[in-house]
């Protein structure tokens, strides 16, 4: 350890709307911790990475406290945030993306690419999408896309903690 600091980890926070961030205490508030890891930008690398995959918000508002009070951010223009602030996410959507993130988290990449087939499936025919009404067609194409990343998922997390390990930077 340099600087006399302890490990980081990647907390999990127990809310309506959890949130994920990186720490280096362990406290006791049922919140779920994943790690230690080997330096603050391999854990920082990770939860970039679950952040990116599963379009969980970066921003520092307090959900549901926050919502509808500003006009959301870039990143939900983008498509890398579902932007809970709208209020067009409830709490158990959110938290089913939370839970996803934390199967990863814990290393059970499978487990989460089983469920989002099913869910895609489940959504919308991938041949009958053009008779679909744009909620059902958004909802499908978006499970198909989290689908195709997710044999990507375990890759770009390892090349990302890999990365921090070497100390190349962004």
């Amino acid at each position: 350890l340099k600087d006399a600091k302890s490990y980081p980890y990647i907390k999990v926070s127990r809310e309506e709307y959890p949130r994920l961030t990186v720490t280096r205490e362990r406290r006791s508030d049922r919140a779920r911790y994943f790690g230690p890891d080997q330096g603050a930008s391999s854990a920082y690398a990770a939860l970039d990475a679950v952040l990116r995959i599963f379009a969980l918000p970066t921003c520092k508002r307090s959900f549901p406290k926050d919502i509808g009070r500003e006009r959301p951010c870039i990143y939900r223009d983008m498509g890398r945030c579902v932007a809970p602030c709208t209020g067009q996410v409830s709490a158990e959507e959110y938290g089913a993306l939370v839970r996803s993130a934390m199967e990863v988290l814990d290393g059970r990449v499978r487990d989460t690419r089983t469920r989002l087939e099913a869910e895609m499936l489940t959504a919308a025919e991938i041949d009958d999408l053009k008779d679909k009404d744009p909620d059902t067609l958004y909802e499908a194409l978006t499970l198909r896309k989290d689908f195709y990343a997710e044999p990507c998922m375990q890759k770009m997390i390892k090349i990302a903690v890999g990365m921090a390990k070497k100390g190349v930077t962004r």
